[in-house]
């Protein structure tokens, strides 16, 4: 809540922009509304009895009551206080009281009624300047009777309303109109920001499995060059080999990453993962199911299977890996599981909580559980049709 309305006991604005200053095109289109709705009814007024006394001293209120718009709308620039907004719909009440009791015209109802249309557009609560309003009107017919010793016809005071609510809509609805729109800008520029946000999590999430998967190949196979360094030099060889290809091989991928290339094969991760898991002293099974996944759900199953792939050998001790794949689900058990899964994610939570929100924008789901030392990934996606 802004200082102001804090001071004052009001409700925040609802309007869009951050402080109460309406944009400069805004207050050129209220200036607009107001000529646009008051001059037709200020020349409806001089043409109907002109040259009477009491008609010059109804255009003068009038002229008035059309400045006091202006003012309003000039002063939305900045907080209008209970009190002001308060005076100001007196004053108003005033101006379309008198210019009907001189002119005794129902069309100066319309000339006076822009500083309403200001308050329904501006003011909370927004029945309030319109009962004011309509209250006025009332006044006035009962003023105009007395002072005139005749009566004023039911038909005039409906046409009075009617003149009312043309003006009040004119303007509050320009004011409104406005503000909806600005709304939906916001709400255009939002999705917007929306999309670039989760633009940069997928690329993030992507690099993250490149750089993260790769590092982790890496440092398994200079363990295994480490262990190997005194009875096989030759084994040594070959994997610091394959280190060289996996370095160059991720730095490939980033740049394709970069260049929104990328994407995963799953007889490419399957091989890795057959690869790692067998050069780290674990034995891989893999079943493939008939028929082969879809093109188009290979590279969530390759990402799983290397999100799998890379908890299994940072949190677990694990002896067997079971792969079971079918056309719409992948399978990853392995024993060795070490500790409870994390609440919300499970072993390696944050990732697999990311691949869960990958498969559900695909309409797929993936699951994960403990039993024992037992940890099981599942994937499963929607019957293609």
């Amino acid at each position: 809540m802004t200082e102001q309305s804090s001071r004052t006991g009001e409700r925040p604005s609802t309007r869009l922009w951050s402080t109460q200053d309406p944009p400069t095109e805004f207050r050129g289109l209220l200036f607009g509304a107001a000529i646009l709705i008051g001059l037709p009814a200020l020349t409806l007024t001089v043409i109907e009895r002109p040259g009477n006394p009491a008609t010059a001293a109804a255009v003068a209120v009038i002229v008035v009551s059309l400045l006091l718009s202006i003012w309003l709308v000039h002063r939305g620039r900045s907080s209008l206080s209970t009190t002001t907004m308060s005076l100001v719909l007196a004053l108003a009440a005033l101006a379309m009281i008198l210019a009907f009791v001189l002119a005794q015209d129902p069309i100066t109802v319309m000339a006076t009624s822009v500083p309403f249309g200001f308050g329904v557009a501006w003011m909370h609560p927004r029945w309030l300047p319109a009962a004011v309003g309509l209250g006025a009107i009332v006044v006035a017919a009962v003023v105009a009777s007395w002072v005139h010793d005749s009566g004023v016809a039911p038909r005039e005071v409906v046409m009075m309303g009617i003149y009312f609510g043309a003006a009040v809509i004119g303007f509050a609805g320009t004011s409104l109109g406005w503000q909806m729109q600005q709304r939906l800008d916001q709400h255009h520029a939002d999705q917007h920001e929306l999309s670039l946000a989760r633009e940069r999590l997928r690329f993030a999430t992507d690099l993250h499995d490149i750089q993260g998967h790769t590092l982790l190949a890496i440092k398994m196979k200079a363990e295994l060059a480490r262990r190997s360094l005194d009875r096989d030099p030759g084994r040594v060889l070959a994997e610091l080999q394959d280190i060289e290809d996996l370095a160059a091989q991720a730095g490939d991928q980033t740049r394709e990453l970069a260049q929104g290339y990328r994407s995963l094969t799953l007889a490419a991760e399957l091989a890795n993962l057959d690869q790692l898991l067998t050069a780290a002293g674990i034995q891989v099974r893999i079943d493939r199911g008939e028929p082969a996944p879809p093109a188009e759900q290979e590279e969530l199953f390759a990402t799983l299977v290397r999100e799998a792939t890379s908890n299994i050998l940072r949190h677990a001790d694990a002896a067997h890996v079971r792969i079971e794949l079918t056309s719409t689900s992948v399978l990853v058990r392995n024993d060795g599981a070490v500790g409870e899964p994390e609440a919300g994610g499970g072993p390696g939570g944050s990732g697999l909580v990311g691949l869960q929100r990958r498969f559900e924008r695909a309409r797929g789901h993936v699951t994960w559980q403990q039993e024992r030392d037992r940890f099981t990934v599942t994937g499963t996606l929607e019957e293609p049709s």
